[in-house]
């Protein structure tokens, strides 16, 4: 199960992703796996981690070392739920990011 809440305005984004799951979430853009701009969160010891991807191709995503556009929040983990608010900016300007436009509709799959 997954829920996903999200608030923008012309400068950011803020996203608030809830699985039904104790370990890592993710929520990614683009149109498929290949070059989807991925924030990677989970929580560890009471704390939150959160990352900054790129895939690539149908493999683990690669850490994206040109610049850090995913900034966590809060989270928790709580009765077998992991939930992560997180934001970045709508166009980060990085190569390795995917721009987003605020009022554009974006579909969402889940497997």
């Amino acid at each position: 199960m997954i829920d996903l809440h999200w608030t923008a305005n012309e400068e950011e984004i803020v996203f608030e992703l809830h699985m039904k799951t104790l370990g890592w979430i993710a929520l990614g853009l683009r149109g498929g796996m290949r070059g989807a701009d991925i924030g990677v969160g989970w929580i560890s010891d009471g704390k939150i981690h959160f990352e900054d991807r790129f895939a690539t191709g149908f493999i683990t995503p690669i850490i994206d070392n040109t610049t850090t556009d995913w900034f966590a929040l809060n989270g928790k983990e709580e009765n077998g739920w992991t939930a992560i608010q997180f934001k970045r900016k709508v166009d980060t300007c990085d190569p390795m990011d995917v721009a987003i436009k605020v009022g554009d509709q974006y579909t969402h799959l889940e497997n």
